[in-house]
């Protein structure tokens, strides 16, 4: 490992962890302020969103991703929860998997599990790949 471009497994685990409590608590601007300039979020297999699966850039992430994918799917007026079941660390890479239990806009019940891998250099984090039952995704959120 490259320790002048990778950050150390504490770390890693460190910022990944503040961005989960952000996401946690619904605190947006939180979440994005652990991401890196040229940061890629990506919904692997998620290419039926209509604003894109990948999302380049921590602009795109926080105006595209969180600003128009997850508020036009979740209704967060309604209980929301971000449930982080494991984390693990090797190198830069931290594992998480979570469950989340909400409702979706459209008035369905949504539980889904999700494997995130997060990629953190510098103290940010500068990739994200989000493996989830898709198919899930689409028949609750767009029906």
């Amino acid at each position: 490992m490259n320790s002048t471009t990778k950050s150390t497994i504490p770390e890693a685990r460190a910022v990944v962890e503040r961005a989960l409590a952000a996401m946690s608590s619904g605190d947006f601007p939180a979440i994005t302020a652990e991401v890196a300039d040229e940061a890629t979020w990506e919904i692997v297999g998620g290419t039926f969103f209509p604003q894109g699966h990948r999302f380049v850039g921590r602009a795109a992430i926080e105006r595209d991703f969180i600003g128009d994918v997850i508020v036009s799917v979740f209704d967060f007026d309604a209980p929301f929860e971000l449930k982080v079941t494991r984390v693990d660390a090797a190198g830069s890479r931290v594992y998480v998997t979570w469950e989340i239990d909400a409702t979706a806009t459209r008035g369905g019940h949504y539980q889904n599990e999700y494997l995130v891998i997060f990629t953190v250099e510098h103290g940010l984090i500068t990739s994200v790949r989000e493996f989830t039952d898709t198919a899930r995704q689409k028949r609750v959120f767009f029906g």
